[in-house]
């Protein structure tokens, strides 16, 4: 299959709703951990956003939860706008991100995996402590008056991390 930064740009608009799945390396804390190297995690995205302008998106939630809306987003750290869909690394421009819009709707689903193979409970209790939990708060947003279930949300995984993108019968992209 085609490039995934051709395949999706050449939606052209924005597609709600759509489903995807990645496939990635969950940050960790390294100290005195023995599963670093070991752990990978398996997420699957429903009624993800491609194409919609952050900026914008949150000022119409402020506008409809009747607050001033002048929200300014910020460039993401280390990485620059490329297209509505992805973000390119400042570092090393081979490297590029897809823009997953997450609005309060959007179902979101992980497995976690340990040396290939699904982890059982117990190892994810002991898994768990290790792993660096990202706030689904975005303070700028709250600073502005919305509540964290109004805000929206931008996950942004490698593409080399992106394994499927499809909305209903049709695939965007798939890696091979």
């Amino acid at each position: 299959m085609e490039n995934i930064i051709e395949q999706v740009s050449a939606t052209k608009k924005a597609s709600f709703g759509v489903e995807i799945i990645t496939e990635t390396i969950p940050a960790m804390r390294k100290t005195n951990n023995p599963f670093v190297g070991r752990v990978t995690k398996i997420t699957h995205y429903i009624d993800g956003v491609l194409g919609v302008d952050y900026q914008k998106t949150v000022n119409r939630r402020l506008a409809k939860n009747g607050l001033e809306a002048k929200y300014q987003s910020e460039a993401p750290k280390g990485k620059k706008h490329y297209n509505a869909f992805f973000y390119q690394s400042l570092n090393d421009e081979s490297v590029f991100y897809l823009k997953i819009g997450i609005y309060p709707n959007t179902i979101t689903h992980s497995i976690l995996f340990l040396d290939g193979q699904p982890a059982t409970p117990t190892q994810i209790a002991q898994i768990e402590p290790f792993l660096q939990i990202k706030s689904n708060n975005v303070q700028k947003q709250a600073d502005a008056g919305l509540t964290n279930e109004n805000q929206y949300h931008i996950v942004a995984p490698k593409t080399s991390n992106v394994v499927k993108i499809w909305k209903g019968k049709q695939t965007i992209y798939q890696r091979d």
